[in-house]
């Protein structure tokens, strides 16, 4: 499935630090590291669907997301910090 141009513009005033697709290929995750946000797209649409803002003093690092979908870990301060659930929903 092609990605829309929107896609080419999202973080046209930041810069993308890491990103990671679910597994089921229907979330994208974007970390824009400066500002420490963390944001799921919805990739059918391009549209947002959730930002978080984590806190420290570190730029977010690597992304990845766990075989089934439900768990989200991030590097940030030296540590792995992970979510669970319906991560993005």
């Amino acid at each position: 499935m092609p990605l829309a141009l929107d896609w080419l513009i999202i973080y046209r005033a930041g810069v993308i630090g890491a990103l990671a697709f679910s597994p089921d290929g229907k979330t994208l995750v974007t970390v824009c590291g400066l500002e420490r946000k963390i944001t799921f797209w919805d990739v059918a649409t391009a549209k947002e669907k959730k930002t978080s803002v984590e806190g420290g003093t570190g730029i977010i690092g690597p992304l990845a997301f766990s075989p089934d979908g439900k768990i989200l870990a991030a590097g940030n301060d030296g540590m792995i910090k992970l979510w669970q659930g319906k991560v993005g929903k």
